[in-house]
């Protein structure tokens, strides 16, 4: 029993809490999308807004701060960043490359590379 409990006699309700970074899908009305468009925009949920009742969701493709009280939660899943599609090309070099594959930039001087 919480304190909270205790105090007020009720028990607390939880079933709006969700699991910070958790997939979220926010819904699209019907007004925004076409027919064959997607109902809703996979996300990220970070938090719940301050202002009303709904939850702060995060798309890391558009870069956007959605605000919605429509959303399905996927609490078993959580976002993992694809590394693979950070790594430079060049950085990791593989066995199999010889020196001359890989340009040194301080060589280069003013003739940029041409040869």
């Amino acid at each position: 029993m919480t304190p909270d409990e205790a105090w007020s006699g009720k028990k607390l309700r939880i079933e709006h809490l969700k699991i910070f970074g958790c997939i979220a899908y926010a819904h699209i009305p019907e007004q925004i999308r076409k027919k064959l468009d997607d109902r809703g925009e996979k996300c990220i949920f970070i938090g719940y807004d301050e202002r009303s009742k709904a939850y702060r969701l995060y798309n890391p493709l558009t870069k956007k701060l959605i605000i919605s009280r429509d959303v399905e939660f996927d609490e078993a899943e959580h976002w993992r960043c694809n590394l693979e599609e950070k790594k430079v090309e060049g950085l990791f070099f593989n066995e199999d490359q010889d020196d001359d594959d890989f340009i040194n930039q301080d060589e280069q001087g003013d003739d940029q590379g041409h040869q």
